[in-house]
């Protein structure tokens, strides 16, 4: 009887457990002894089929059966009496060993082909279960596409709104009163002038150095260190503060206080504008 092996084992409906206890009897694993161990937890045709040959073998129809007594007999006969039985007795047996070949490859084909059958039979489930997947993926990505466009149709809608909002404001803003604008020109106009008198006020009895301010351009100066409480400073574009404290910082530097909270380190030597009234 030829090995066995797992998958021929499986094929006879014998489960990993029974094929592992087999093996664990230290033997050889082969039809006949899974066989002999009992009958297989999920029997299938191949089995069914494997028995039905193996009761043909014990009932001589095997390629093993010995040839009868009477052909070793008339083997060691004379004569052409002995050599015609021993030729029709090792006829007999020739028929009767190529009949049992014949059945074993008949049953081996037919267990192969049912098992064929079954792989086929698992194929086709598992295609129709990944094709059934597959449509209800294509189908929920369908319908994602479809809520997605939806979704940005209500975007379009949006931002169509804010750009004609956007449109509306900037030509609510173009429309806008001229003599308003006119007169935001105007205050800007008289604020300018009203620096610039400042700015010819505190030069005009100066006879002192200047400092180019922007805005207001020339302006009343002096060194940092002839400051003194009370003195108010001029700054870029005409804004004041009024000194509140001098200190001295080193030999070189000394901080000045304004009103304005801001305490500024200057050089002793550095021209700091001011106005000189």
């Amino acid at each position: 009887m030829a090995g066995a092996t797992n998958k021929s084992a499986k094929r006879l409906g014998y489960t990993k457990a029974q094929i592992q206890t087999e093996r664990a009897k230290g033997g050889v694993l082969s039809h006949a002894a899974l066989l002999a161990s009992g009958a297989p937890a999920r029997p299938t045709k191949a089995h069914k089929a494997l028995v039905e040959a193996m009761d043909a073998r014990k009932q001589g129809l095997t390629r093993k059966t010995e040839p009868p007594a009477g052909w070793k007999a008339a083997a060691r006969g004379e004569g052409a009496e002995g050599r015609a039985a021993a030729k029709s007795a090792r006829e007999a047996f020739v028929q009767k060993r190529d009949a049992a070949v014949k059945r074993d490859a008949l049953v081996a084909r037919t267990a192969k082909n049912i098992g064929d059958v079954s792989r086929i039979a698992r194929g086709m489930q598992q295609k129709q279960a990944a094709d059934t997947q597959a449509k209800a993926a294509a189908d929920a990505k369908q319908a994602q596409i479809g809520r997605t466009a939806r979704a940005l149709g209500d975007a379009s809608k949006i931002a169509r709104g804010m750009r004609q909002k956007q449109a509306a404001d900037a030509q609510a803003a173009k429309a806008k009163d001229i003599d308003s604008i006119r007169a935001d020109y105007l205050n800007a106009a008289r604020g300018y002038i009203r620096d610039m008198k400042e700015a010819s006020g505190r030069r005009k009895d100066w006879t002192g150095p200047l400092v180019h301010l922007q805005t207001i351009g020339k302006t009343p100066a002096k060194k940092a260190s002839e400051l003194k409480t009370g003195d108010t400073l001029v700054f870029n574009g005409g804004a004041t503060a009024k000194v509140t404290k001098v200190e001295p910082l080193s030999r070189t530097y000394m901080t000045v206080t304004t009103d304005s909270g801001y305490t500024r380190k200057y050089g002793r030597e550095r021209l700091v504008a001011f106005d000189p009234r």
